[in-house]
């Protein structure tokens, strides 16, 4: 109907492009359990079915970045958020490689975004930080699965930083904490690894009715993480402890 009214590249028609896109990934999204284990292959199984929504997503958004790039000049929030958008899908497929690339180049307009936006106004009055920290944490995760956990520590730490000033969606610092412990475990800087997985779980655990179905397995990630830790560290009761909880 847009498309009809409006034309094929207005902006609004991207909106509702991008829009679908989200959608489709959230039904051909993989499952999440094992994504911040040290030990975990890294490749999450996909069905038929998810791939083709996945195809269709990044398609999708491909097409909304074309159009909204011809509608912007210069850095703009919309074009960021469907790169950023895209990159997860990437990711979701298992191509770290291209997620890397498009998440590092949200990253880089989100940034500029942030400090344009302090610039006119002394604040993030838009939501700029926000959306930084999101690019931050996706890019992490990438450079983890890509076997990289030093450089998604600092992105992680970064990440944090801000959420820690913000109350909106608390359980989200939370996850952070979880995975930036995960992070650090990772490098067996176990000292620092701990309180982080301790601190993420226990406040994951407390906000869960508040976290959105799709990213629930946030709070058995982090338990997964925790067991782990004290498997490494020689702790077998407390591993136990937390291989034992609700999946």
């Amino acid at each position: 109907m847009r498309r009809r009214l409006l034309g094929n590249e207005h902006p609004d028609v991207a909106t509702s492009i991008n829009d679908l896109a989200s959608v489709l990934r959230e039904e051909g999204k993989p499952a999440e359990a094992g994504r911040m284990l040290t030990n975990s292959p890294g490749v999450r199984a996909l069905s038929s079915d998810k791939s083709n929504k996945l195809v269709e997503a990044a398609s999708l958004l491909t097409n909304a970045i074309a159009i909204r790039r011809k509608n912007s000049d210069g850095d703009d929030r919309d074009v960021a958020e469907s790169l950023h958008d895209l990159g997860q899908v990437l990711d979701d497929q298992n191509n770290l490689s291209d997620a890397e690339t498009v998440q590092d180049k949200a990253l880089a307009m989100r940034r500029s975004l942030l400090a344009n936006a302090l610039a006119l106004r002394g604040e993030p009055s838009g939501g700029e930080d926000w959306d930084l920290a999101e690019s931050l944490e996706d890019l992490a995760l990438v450079l983890f699965a890509e076997g990289r956990p030093a450089e998604a520590e600092g992105l992680l730490r970064e990440c944090l930083a801000i959420r820690e000033k913000k109350a909106l969606y608390v359980w989200r610092k939370h996850r952070t904490q979880a995975r930036l412990g995960a992070c650090l475990l990772a490098q067996k800087k176990f000292a620092e690894a701990e309180p982080l997985l301790l601190s993420g779980y226990e406040g994951l655990s407390q906000d869960e009715s508040s976290i959105p179905p799709i990213a629930r397995s946030s709070v058995t990630n982090a338990a997964e993480c925790l067991a782990q830790y004290y498997e490494q560290t020689g702790q077998p009761d407390k591993a136990a402890r937390f291989k034992a909880k609700p999946r």
